[in-house]
C-alpha cells in the first residue's frame, strides 16, 4: 500500500514538472517596438531580447500587411539579444516580426510578434513615399516598450508531454495492480 503511495506521488510530481521541463527553449524575453504595440513613430531599428544566448546563425525579417519584405540591414548579434535596422521608414500599418533562433540548447525556434505604426499627420507629411518594389527600402528612430509574444509552438510540445507522461502513468498504475494482485 505505502509503495502505491509513493508512486502515485511521485508521478504526480512527474506530472507537474513536465511542462517546465518541455517549455525550457529559448523564448522571447522583450522586443522593441513591442509585440502587440502600437508606435507613434517609425521604429529605425527591430531589437529583441531572449531568455538565452542564440547562435550567430538566428536571423528575423519584417512583413506588412499584405506580406512585403520591408529591408532589414546590420543583423547583430551579442550573446542573447539580435537587431537589426530597417533601411526605410515604416508607414502606417501592421508589420510582423518572423524571428528564426538557435538557442543555446541547440534547438531550432521560430516564432513572430506585431506591432502596429501610427504616425501622427505631421509625421506622415514628411514621411518618404514608398515605392512599389517587393522589398521596401532611411531614418532611424527606436521605440523602446516592452515585448509579448505571440504564438503557441510550445503549447503542442507541452500537451504531447503531458500525454506521453499520461500514459506512463497508466501503464505504471496497470503494472502495479498486476503485481498486486499476483501476491494475494
Amino acid at each position: 500500500m505505502r509503495k502505491r503511495w509513493l508512486s502515485a506521488i511521485v508521478l504526480g510530481l512527474l506530472m507537474l514538472l513536465a511542462p517546465a521541463v518541455v517549455s525550457a527553449h529559448t523564448g522571447l524575453k522583450s522586443s522593441s517596438p513591442a509585440g502587440g504595440a502600437t508606435v507613434d513613430k517609425s521604429p529605425g531599428e527591430v531589437t529583441m531580447e531572449f531568455n538565452t544566448d542564440i547562435e550567430p546563425l538566428s536571423t528575423f525579417e519584417v512583413r506588412g500587411e499584405t506580406n512585403e519584405l520591408w529591408k532589414v540591414s546590420g543583423i547583430r548579434i551579442e550573446k542573447d539579444k539580435m537587431s537589426g535596422k530597417l533601411e526605410s521608414g515604416l508607414p502606417n500599418g501592421t508589420y510582423t516580426v518572423k524571428w528564426s533562433i538557435i538557442g543555446r540548447d541547440g534547438h531550432p525556434v521560430e516564432n513572430k510578434f506585431s506591432f502596429t505604426v501610427k504616425l501622427s499627420e505631421q509625421a506622415q507629411a514628411s514621411q518618404p513615399a514608398s515605392g512599389g518594389s517587393e522589398t521596401k527600402t532611411a531614418q532611424p528612430e527606436a521605440s523602446t516598450a516592452p515585448a509579448a509574444e505571440t504564438g503557441g509552438g510550445g503549447k503542442t510540445m507541452t500537451i504531447a508531454a503531458m500525454v506521453l507522461i499520461a500514459i506512463i502513468a497508466a501503464f505504471a498504475i496497470v503494472r502495479m495492480r498486476k503485481k498486486g494482485a499476483g501476491t494475494k
